[in-house]
């Protein structure tokens, strides 16, 4: 949460700071509004907040830049055709920017929870994010909360709290147009409403006193201003006042005016209070109920003229008052089911004494629903006659089961009894037949309304949302064209983790079904009602037998897919072909997994390639996604007389696996495996979709938007050439003689306008090297793309792409693209090429050789010294047999009993700040590792949205590379698809090499393997990745806790910049280092293939030589010849090969560059050492 004191620091800030105003404010209404009429930033006459002011002070940067004038003289466009006086404020970064002044708290809060703020603004460029305003600085609460304008052109009501704060992306804004963007802040009612125009465009749901959203009270906050990104612009007027306008009150006011925004409000409109379906709402049922209020403002309506349609189709509405000056209008649609993911429009229309007739229309999204046909089953099982719970008249406790069934478990025990209610009862060591009210009671605190997590902006309500038990939610789902109203009723049965211990053995619980006879059956499925939710440690599985049990066969095998916890996949993929590698997947242990065991020990069916099609990935903590009816063919069993299922779960206090209506059926009618999937096209290119079903001979329709398309009878639909009138949704109905069946609708989008979807990111490279920024850019074909270096022009092709062969210095410099088509245009971020020659020493600022001490022989004065920590720790450090000489030891013991690592404290060299590269380079030797213990790190590792940076283990074998600025999780760069080959008891070298790009670039991160390199993303985390100046912070909790022996963050070799890293005892190492070193510059790929190959002769890093080119040019009658320079290197030349004679080129020893006559004769050229 924000601080109520009235200081803060400018230096913790992230984007901005806030400062005190020092205004004085007046009793009656306070508003803040700022027209630049007078060309400075005065407030206007009637205004009582005070005058703005330039963040970094009145002869700053952004003073000198600022612009005022007319919209005619500064040659951008007049407002409703007149001129006005405007302001254009440039794209600077923090602590360029403005303050504008707060009115005092309100809103029953320390702060000012309730307010209007009303932008009159234009913008020459998109594409990139712009800031109107900063709330929240994350100095205490860790968020950041902004408004502004996304790269996408939508308004965005941000945060970075994730799931824990709401967020929306609303409405369009286009380049060199002026709108009238407004945002309303009701805490009262717990909703932000953004408006474009006097038109409400989409609102997000909160209520929280004093939350990001709430502004400072009587100080000033950030305008225009960020260190994320930003653009050029120009406002005619800004206004902010301490009261909720509604949406009358908006309306009124209307678009930009060139008088700018009227502090006096005139009358307002009649307009919709509220509405059910909100504007733009995902996610919304397939029989939704329709709710609107109407409030009157200062107008009078005749309710006789109120009508509501839907889709433009009149419905029977039911009209009446509500609350004073208020009409209810509201409308049940179940008449029919609307379609999963279609779209569709709600009318309000009626007659008030001010306008006249009026109209408002908005849409909504139904939910992405699972829709399904089934025939009657074979057999059938819904507990309904099983006793819940576990019997103990014999003495010997009893799991009540279905006739024939088992369960067998390897669960740590807890707590003695078998209270149902309890989840860490001896009840829920096996699966167990609970009824729903009983389930309900395991989590009562978990009662909520919850949504599917998604990728991308915040959290995508994709499926809509559920209020209720966590366990027992589930998003829509239609069965036999029949919306259910529940996954389970009465009894069902359930395999619970979530409420189990955590660091124990874990939780591992199999199912059994009894043999069922299908002889003479085909098309055999199996069904059940999936109560499942996904963790980021835990396997569900599904599989059946046809010999007794003999041997499993693969049905389904959810796995985390890594997506929203940022810890990896455990399903594995091949990094070069990016198809799954079942090996891994399965055979790989981590500390966080059942027995820190392979997956492959809690599955019956034999790990081979052909369990691939049968890995299902599931989104960690998604509580509705994998709730759901699931429908699998199983081939094998058509005509078997013993088929019996396997239902099993593994995890670490690992969330839950429940069923109910398991069922066994002969699917006659088609049953589609594989939906159509939504596409987003380039306007001009094809867009193709596809199903998959089984059930022949079939037959196919594909529909748009819900009209058939003529011709398009076959399994797939293509649109060669696309454009924009093709947008919208797709489906096709399946047929065969038994009946038919509806897809769900897959969306076609399809882009116009070019958009840079990923700029070119900045490089480093040796000369003679080949570099190529490949940017993504979206938008209709053909586009035309133009590349500038240094500001001229390179290149023009249809090809995004530039490649520079041979790079030489004079290659060095900014390249930045302009993509242009029909529709429009879109530039790119600058991005920044090197071109390094020079020794590998140069900036070497760390080499710490491990001969038997901690001494750094860089010249630099940067010693190591031994830290120790725990009560078996060795006071004195452990030097073993080394990839050169000796090597250090570090240990780092799961239960914290010794911390063993080596600690460069804090020196200046190593203190990167907001703009400098660097390189780590080290060798490493260890086989005793689980989690991810660093290799070196400056941060608190509990979190890696902690700011500071590190390379650290992983479990896998892998490494990871962290870098995290002070904006936390919203500013942060993490990967780890190296290769997993570390953990082997060999030696191998490690390097990384980290470029910082300027604010609004990226640069490329290179990490290396054994001389190769293995992993390069681009990197555009901003602001200071220092902890020196940062308060210490522990957050290992977990008992035995660790001591502090630092009383500040250090650079640490062998762990956290904390010193005491375990992941709460989830973690270890001990491992042995070798030759490290740090630089202050990005390394090259042939100075890290050259420090592996000097590591295999024997050679420490600073005797290393590039894997060297020479590149040699022409220039006038001399040959100019250079390589990467090395205190050992020299030139020599022959005039023939086989055998040669070889004589020293003079002055070339140690150099990086000679000039030699152009003979005419021929000359053959190397390095020798």
């Amino acid at each position: 949460m924000k601080s109520t004191r009235q200081t803060l620091s400018i230096a913790a800030s992230i984007c901005a700071c806030l400062a005190l105003s020092g205004s004085s404010l007046m009793a009656q209404t306070n508003v803040g509004q700022w027209d630049f009429d007078s060309s400075n930033l005065v407030q206007t006459v009637g205004a009582n907040l005070g005058d703005m002011s330039y963040i970094d002070g009145p002869t700053g940067a952004t003073s000198n830049q600022t612009l005022f004038g007319s919209t005619t003289n500064l040659g951008i466009p007049n407002i409703s055709g007149l001129a006005a006086q405007v302001m254009g404020f440039p794209a600077g970064s923090f602590p360029m920017g403005y303050y504008m002044p707060t009115p005092p708290n309100n809103g029953n809060g320390s702060l000012v929870n309730d307010y209007t703020l009303i932008y009159d603004v234009l913008y020459t460029n998109g594409n990139t994010f712009r800031p109107l305003i900063q709330m929240d600085n994350g100095n205490l609460d860790n968020i950041l909360a902004f408004f502004g304008i996304g790269a996408n052109n939508q308004i965005q009501v941000t945060n970075t709290s994730g799931a824990g704060l709401a967020s929306g992306l609303f409405g369009s804004i286009a380049p060199l147009t002026w709108y009238r963007i407004g945002f309303t802040v009701d805490t009262d009612n717990g909703v932000i409403s953004v408006y474009t125009n006097g038109t409400p465009v989409g609102v997000v749901d909160y209520s929280q006193i004093d939350s990001p959203y709430a502004l400072l009270p009587s100080a000033t906050l950030p305008v225009f201003s960020c260190n994320i990104t930003n653009a050029m612009g120009f406002v005619n007027s800004l206004q902010i006042r301490d009261a909720v306008l509604s949406p009358g009150e908006m309306d009124a006011l209307g678009g930009p005016k060139a008088s700018g925004i009227p502090i006096n409000l005139p009358p307002a409109h009649s307009f919709i209070a509220s509405r059910s379906p909100d504007i733009g709402a995902v996610g919304i049922g397939p029989e939704p109920t329709i709710q609107v209020v109407i409030d009157q403002g200062s107008t009078t309506i005749n309710p006789a003229t109120i009508g509501l349609a839907l889709d433009g189709t009149a419905v029977p509405a039911t009209v009446v008052p509500g609350n004073p000056n208020q009409y209810d209008l509201s409308y049940a649609e179940t008449n029919i089911i609307l379609d999963p993911l279609s779209v569709h429009t709600l009318q309000v229309t009626y007659i008030d004494s001010l306008q006249g007739a009026k109209t408002n229309s908005w849409s909504f999204t139904v939910a992405g629903y699972q829709s399904l046909s089934l025939p009657a089953p074979i057999y059938f099982e819904d507990f309904e006659e099983v006793t819940e719970g576990v019997s103990t008249n014999t003495g010997s406790p009893v799991w009540n089961l279905p006739t024939g069934w088992s369960v067998t478990n390897e669960t740590t025990s807890q707590t003695p009894g078998y209270d149902l209610t309890d989840g860490t009862s001896d009840a829920w060591l096996n699966w167990v037949v609970v009824n729903t009210n009983r389930l309900e009671q395991i989590a009562p605190g978990e009662d909520g309304t919850y949504t599917s997590p998604n990728p991308g902006y915040n959290y995508t309500p994709y499926l809509g949302s559920a209020t209720g038990p966590r366990r027992l939610i589930s998003p829509p789902i239609v069965v036999n064209g029949v919306l259910i109203d529940a996954l389970a009723h009465g009894n069902c049965i359930d395999a619970d983790s979530d409420q189990r211990c955590n660091n124990c053995f874990g939780q591992v619980n199999v199912l059994f079904t009894r043999d069922y006879d299908l002889t003479g059956y085909t098309n055999v499925y199996v069904k059940w009602n999936s109560l499942y939710e996904q963790n980021q440690d835990n396997l569900g599985s599904v599989e059946y037998s046809v010999d007794q049990g003999a041997t499993w066969l693969p049905v389904m095998y959810m796995l985390d897919d890594g997506v929203t916890d940022g810890d990896g996949s455990d399903v594995v993929t091949n990094v070069q072909t990016g198809e799954i590698d079942v090996f891994a997947t399965f055979g790989t242990p981590r500390s966080d997994q059942a027995g820190m065991l392979a997956y492959s020990n809690f599955i019956g069916a034999v790990v081979s390639t052909n369990l691939i099609p049968y890995i299902s990935p599931r989104k960690n903590d998604d509580p509705l996604a994998s709730k759901r009816i699931e429908v699998v063919r199983i081939p094998l069993a058509d005509n078997s007389p013993h088929v019996r299922f396997r239902f099993g779960q593994a995890g670490t206090s690992s969330w839950y696996f429940g069923m109910d209506d398991f069922g066994l059926y002969s699917i006659l009618l088609p049953v589609i495996t594989s939906q159509p999937q939504s596409l987003t096209v380039d306007a001009n290119t094809p867009a193709s979709f596809s199903v998959g079903a089984t059930g022949a001979p079939l037959s196919y329709q594909w529909k748009f938007n819900g009209q058939k398309i003529a011709g398009a009878t076959n399994s797939s639909y293509t649109i060669e050439a696309t454009s924009p009138t093709n947008a919208g949704l797709y489906t096709v109905v399946v047929s065969n003689p038994s009946g038919q069946v509806n897809s769900s609708p897959a969306q076609l989008t399809v882009n116009t306008v070019p958009v840079i979807t990923s700029d070119p990111s900045g490089e480093i490279a040796d000369p003679g090297a080949t570099v190529t920024f490949d940017p993504g850019v979206t938008g209709g074909r053909p586009i035309t793309f133009t590349w500038y270096h240094n500001g001229a022009q390179v290149s023009v092709s249809t090809n995004a792409a530039l490649t520079l062969p041979s790079v030489q210095s004079n290659n060095v410099g900014t390249y930045q693209l302009i993509a242009m088509n029909t529709y429009g245009g879109a530039t790119s971020a600058p991005a920044l090429l090197k071109v390094y020659s020079g020794p590998i020493t140069s900036n070497l600022v760390v080499h710490l050789k491990f001969d038997g001490n901690l001494t750094d022989s860089s010249g630099r004065g940067n010693d190591a010294t031994y830290q120790f920590n725990g009560p078996s720790a060795n006071p004195n450090p452990t030097f073993q047999p080394g990839k050169l000489g000796s090597a250090f030891q570090v240990t780092t013991l799961i239960d914290s009993s010794d911390y063993e690592y080596a600690t460069l404290g804090y020196p200046t060299d190593v203190q990167f700040g907001t703009s400098e590269d660097f390189s780590v380079s080290l060798w490493a030797n260890y086989t005793n590792q689980g989690d991810d213990i660093p290799f070196i790190s400056n941060k608190d590792w509990d979190s890696s949205s902690n700011p500071g940076w590190g390379i650290f283990t992983q479990g896998g074998g892998n490494y990871r590379i962290n870098v995290t600025g002070p904006n936390l999780g919203a500013d942060k760069y993490s990967e780890t698809d190296t290769p997993s080959t570390l953990k082997d008891g060999n030696w191998h070298h490690i390097a990384v090499s980290l470029q910082r790009a300027p604010f609004g670039q990226s640069a490329f991160v290179y990490a290396y393997l054994d001389g190769h390199l293995v992993s390069k993303h681009p990197m555009d985390v901003v602001g200071s990745i220092d902890t020196a100046t940062l308060p210490l912070t522990d957050h290992q909790t977990a008992a035995p806790v660790p001591t502090l022996i630092q009383s500040s963050f250090q650079v640490n070799i062998g762990q956290d910049g904390t010193g005491v890293y375990t992941d709460n005892h989830n973690g270890h190492l001990i491992g042995l280092f070798d030759d490290l070193g740090i630089w202050g510059r990005a390394l090259t790929a042939n100075e890290v293939a050259g420090i592996y190959k000097a590591g295999n002769q024997g050679k420490d890093l600073s005797q290393a030589a590039s894997e060297n080119i020479l590149v040699v040019t022409l220039v006038g009658n001399n040959l100019v010849i250079t390589w990467p320079a090395s205190p050992t290197l020299k030139l020599q030349q022959s005039p023939r090969l086989n055998p040669g004679v070889w004589s020293d080129v003079p002055g070339t020893l140690g150099a990086g560059s000679a000039t030699v006559p152009a003979s005419g004769s021929a000359m053959f050229f190397r390095l020798s050492e």
